[in-house]
């Protein structure tokens, strides 16, 4: 085994367990439901600047 051989089998990380997957896909959920969340709040806001109300007023 030459040097550079060991050295990736040293820096390779140990399989994961169940644990580690399950908290992992857990984390991705919270994180998804938080981006779903963010973006709700933020949809009547984008909605008022792509129709323009409210920013000039000879446009009405």
């Amino acid at each position: 085994m030459n040097a550079f051989t060991r050295l990736i089998a040293w820096f390779r990380s140990a399989p994961k367990t169940a644990e580690e997957i399950e908290a992992a896909h857990d984390a991705a959920r919270i994180r998804a439901e938080m981006d779903t969340t963010r973006l709700s709040q933020r949809s009547m806001a984008g909605s008022n600047y792509e129709t323009r109300r409210g920013s000039d007023p000879e446009s009405y």
